[in-house]
């Protein structure tokens, strides 16, 4: 089972795959991504259309070429027991807005996976985990791999790396500011 094809080549083709089946988030769940650029993400996608998930996971009967007549071919032969549950699931994870997602407690609890729930077993953080990467810095998937690496695995060169990293976008920040202060002072 594929999901969200294509994968993209650039975040870009990538969020117009999410919004074929998510839609374009609204005003209010831009406004809570707390992420700097996000409007313009936004505006600047193709996407008009919106797919339903279940075309993703239910079965369905698709031709195998573009020929008249040809034969069919079942597509996502395998889904959940309750497919119901498991788009429900699914629809209230994926959703453009933190605040209006499901939280990881709601989500054991609900009907597609409370099978597994076991409030005796199941640890609680106090407080939210973050990827410590600025939202409005470009990364690379090097940079987020070495954050995850130095982390949750303490892998020295990763942490070598991360460190590095740091200290190149603190210059970088450093010297964008120099840059705007002296363009404001051009202005005056």
């Amino acid at each position: 089972m594929t999901f969200f094809t294509p994968a993209g080549t650039c975040m870009f083709t990538q969020l117009e795959a999410i919004y074929l089946h998510l839609g374009k988030p609204d005003r209010f769940d831009i406004m809570t991504m707390d992420a700097p650029y996000a409007e313009q993400m936004f505006e600047a996608t193709l996407v008009n259309k919106k797919e339903p998930l279940s075309s993703l996971f239910l079965p369905r009967q698709v031709p195998v070429s573009n020929v008249p007549n040809c034969p069919t071919v079942t597509e996502n032969p395998t889904v959940a027991e309750n497919p119901e549950e498991l788009l429900d699931f699914l629809e209230l994870l994926l959703l453009w807005s933190p605040p209006k997602r499901m939280t990881a407690e709601e989500a054991i609890r609900h009907p597609f996976v409370s099978a597994y729930h076991n409030p005796d077993d199941e640890p609680r953080f106090r407080e939210p985990l973050e990827l410590p990467l600025a939202d409005d810095c470009l990364f690379t998937v090097n940079d987020y791999r070495d954050r995850i690496y130095a982390d949750v695995l303490q892998i020295p060169r990763a942490v070598t790396r991360v460190a590095d990293k740091e200290v190149e976008l603190h210059q970088q920040r450093v010297a964008d500011k120099l840059l705007q202060e002296e363009e404001e002072a051009d202005e005056d």
